[in-house]
């Protein structure tokens, strides 16, 4: 899914399935930003700063957080790993 944002950069978010033991699913997703359509994608970094758990709240919103979680949504995060859940679901209901 890619996303033109108003100030003219650009999110792209792939998601992909994983499975673990016993076809446990986990749902991963990769996060690219570009700041114009001239520019290259940059894959986003999923890491969180190394401080969070001393961090004051304000500190966590203004930089803790992980760069892909700052270019996104959680809303867009889940859009484009809800297919690939709803999939899942059809092919294997829960008992």
């Amino acid at each position: 899914m890619e996303i033109q944002r108003n100030d003219g950069s650009q999110v792209k978010l792939v998601a992909l399935a994983y499975f673990g033991t016993g076809l446990h699913l986990s749902v991963g997703i990769d996060t690219f930003y570009r700041k114009s359509s001239d520019d290259e994608w940059q894959l986003c970094d999923n890491s969180r700063h190394p401080n969070i758990k001393t961090m004051s709240r304000q500190d966590y919103l203004d930089y803790g957080k992980s760069e892909a979680m700052r270019v996104t949504t959680i809303a867009e995060r889940l859009k484009v790993a809800q297919p690939i859940w709803n999939s899942y679901l059809a092919e294997f209901p829960p008992v």
